[in-house]
């Protein structure tokens, strides 16, 4: 009996683990996607030093975030989104308007990715 018990602890302990996860993965992912559109509107109306700011406390969200999402994503995903959020303030810096926007979508996919990877779905699973 307290075999079955201490399974089923164990259970709901996973359980209530993933459920936290794909909460806290989709709360990073509005986080990071918002910035994104104040930076895509800067862009628009060539206000780089806004457009810089905001890339700015960009960089900072990641830095707060990326320390627990390598825990639980996939250090390919992680390298991309770095890779991206480079290219972005090289393009910015140089004021590269359109390979800009390119990739600021590119990395808005990649964030919108992360928690759509991680959900568990048949499709995941299979």
């Amino acid at each position: 009996m307290k075999g079955t018990i201490l399974t089923c602890f164990i259970f709901a302990a996973l359980i209530l683990g993933m459920i936290f996860a794909q909460m806290s993965l989709e709360k990073a992912g509005d986080e990071m996607t918002k910035p994104l559109d104040a930076l895509t509107s800067a862009v628009d109306s060539d206000d780089w030093e806004t457009a810089d700011s905001v890339l700015k406390d960009l960089s900072e969200k990641w830095a707060e975030n990326d320390k627990w999402l390598a825990m639980l994503i996939d250090h390919g995903e992680t390298d991309l989104i770095i890779t991206t959020m480079s290219e972005i303030s090289q393009y910015e810096k140089y004021r590269d308007k359109p390979e800009l926007m390119a990739n600021i979508e590119t990395l808005r996919e990649l964030l919108a990715h992360i928690p759509k990877k991680e959900r568990v779905t048949l499709e995941n699973i299979f």
